[in-house]
Formats: structure tokens, sequence, C-alpha cells
């Protein structure tokens, strides 16, 4: 009886198969990714670049000759060394300091040039501009070997009109009372007449009667100790040529000041004013008009800088 063996053999796999390796495939970025990247990277180191010279850093240059500005400022130099010939004088330094516009030229020919360029761009408007054309002239003028490609006559002093001036006769006037000294004399008495000021040396024609409408003390340590009054009418128009006067208690009795209205228009002509003397009271009234002041006590203890305190009257016309 024959013996049935098992039959052991199995499947093995291919050995050819297990040695068989298929790595992935590793695909290379493309060239132009590479160029885009590089592209971005120069721009965002350029642009940092300049803003940073522009905005953060800029070079600043000092001390440029003029031989290396542009055209335009290089004339605005010429321009600059006739002036400073007209104020000085002086021609050797005209002469040095044209030369360093261009070291290899003519110095004076520079100036002519820049008179012609100027005259050609038509940038001789106005009385300045013509004058420092005349500046730049007097530099080259009479010079040797020096030409003007252009017509410099019509700078000539000699064809400018000298304007004939319209003399005005003034119209003759009546004599003003003296302006107030501002500085009272106590010792001797100062009493001035009345006398009627104005074109017509009338008296102004004010319809009522006058009152005192403020009297305000202020300090004023540049000018010190004045009583500053204005005379008005009902509406606040100034008047001029009213009189005024001033009293006060001096050693040798009273003391008063008369003085007009309108004698400093430049201020106002309803404007005069008057210096008082520390320590003195006084009184500001309108003779002739029945208005007067309360004592104005020249103290110097009011203002924080020791000086005398000033005060500002305003008389104003009623029509009750």
């Amino acid at each position: 009886m024959s013996e049935i063996k098992p039959n052991l053999k199995t499947e093995q796999p291919d050995a050819d198969e297990d040695l068989i390796y298929e790595p992935g495939v590793r695909r290379k970025p493309h060239t132009a990714v590479y160029v885009v990247i590089g592209i971005i990277g120069l721009a965002i180191g350029l642009g940092a670049g300049l803003f940073y010279t522009w905005q953060v850093d800029p070079v600043i240059e000092r001390n440029t000759g003029p031989d290396k500005l542009r055209e335009e400022d290089q004339i605005n130099y010429v321009i600059a060394v006739g002036l400073d010939y007209a104020y000085t004088g002086n021609l050797d330094r005209a002469y040095n300091l044209l030369a360093q516009v261009d070291p290899g030229g003519d110095p004076f020919q520079i100036a002519a040039d820049a008179v012609c360029t100027l005259t050609r761009q038509g940038r001789i408007q106005t009385s300045a501009d013509i004058q420092a054309i005349r500046n730049l002239i007097a530099i080259f003028q009479g010079q040797p070997d020096v030409q003007a490609n252009c017509d410099i006559g019509v700078f000539s002093i000699s064809n400018t009109p000298t304007p004939t001036p319209q003399i005005t006769l003034p119209t003759p006037t009546p004599t003003l009372p003296p302006i107030a000294t501002k500085t009272a004399t106590p010792e001797v008495p100062i009493v001035q007449e009345t006398i009627p000021v104005g074109p017509d040396a009338t008296q102004p024609s004010i319809a009522g009667e006058m009152e005192v409408v403020q009297q305000r003390p202020f300090c004023d340590a540049a000018n010190p100790g004045m009583i500053e009054i204005y005379v008005q009418e009902e509406t606040s128009i100034q008047i001029p040529g009213v009189a005024i006067e001033v009293r006060w208690a001096g050693t040798g009795g009273q003391q008063s000041q008369v003085f007009y209205t309108g004698l400093k228009p430049e201020i106002g002509l309803g404007y005069a004013d008057f210096k008082m003397e520390p320590g003195v009271a006084y009184i500001v009234s309108l003779p002739n008009y029945g208005a007067t002041t309360e004592r104005l006590e020249a103290r110097t203890d009011g203002c924080e800088s020791g000086a005398v305190i000033s005060y500002e009257i305003y008389f104003r016309e009623t029509t009750d």
C-alpha cells in the first residue's frame, strides 16, 4: 500500500517581482516660478531701498559748486553775483564768483550769456528784473572780447525815461496848537489859548453835549503813564479838532494844559494823549462841552511791572 504524501508545495511569489522598485516620480518646479519670485523680491528690495533713501534718510548734498548746478540754478547764481556786485562794487570778487560757474570759461562772458538767456526767456517783467540785468551789464560792460548776443541797449539807464515829478502845492492851513508834550511841568503853569482848528478854522459841529462813557485803567510797560483820549460822535465816529484840558495840582498851584484831537491821525482823528508824572492826580475835561472825568491817579501799585498805570478815556456825544 503506497503512502500518500501531502503536497507541500505552495505558490511562491516571483522572485523577480520582489526585486522590482518603482520610486515616485519627483517633478521639478517650472523655471518661470523662480523668475517670478526673483522679480517680486527684487521689486520689494528696490522699493524699500528707495523709500529709505528718499524718505527715511535722504542724502542732502551740501557745498555744491556752482559748476555742478542745473542751468536754471546757475542763472539764479549769476543774478545773485550781480546783486552782490551792486552792493559791494568789488569787481574782483564778482569775477572770482562767476569763475566758479565754468572754471574754464570767461567769467565776464558768463555774465553776458546770462543776460541774453534771461532776455530770450522773457523773464524781464518787473523793475527788479531790469535792475538785476543792469547789475550784470555793469560787470562785463567795457571788457574786451565779451560779446552779448542780444540787444542790451534797451537796458541802458540813459534810455529809460525819467518821469516828471508832479508837484502839488500844499493848501495853506491854520496854525495848529502844539502837540501835548507828554511830560507835565509842575513848576511852570501851562495854559494855552483855545485856537480853532480844521480846514474852515471853526469849532467842530457837535449837536449835543458830551459825556464820559468809559474810563478804563490799563498797564503798558512799554509806554507807561499815558492818558489816551478818544472823542466820538454818537455813532462812534471820531471827531478831530476838539479841545481837551488836563488839570493837576502842582507845586506852584493849579496847573493845566490844553491840546486837541486829530493831531495824531495815524492813531485816530478823534485821538489825543497826555503823559502823566508818577504820584500826581489828573482830571481830563472837554471845556467847551462840560464833560469831565474822575480823578486819574498816576500810581505805580496797579501794574505788576511797577510801571505807572495808564488810562483810556472815551468822550461821546449825546443828543438827549
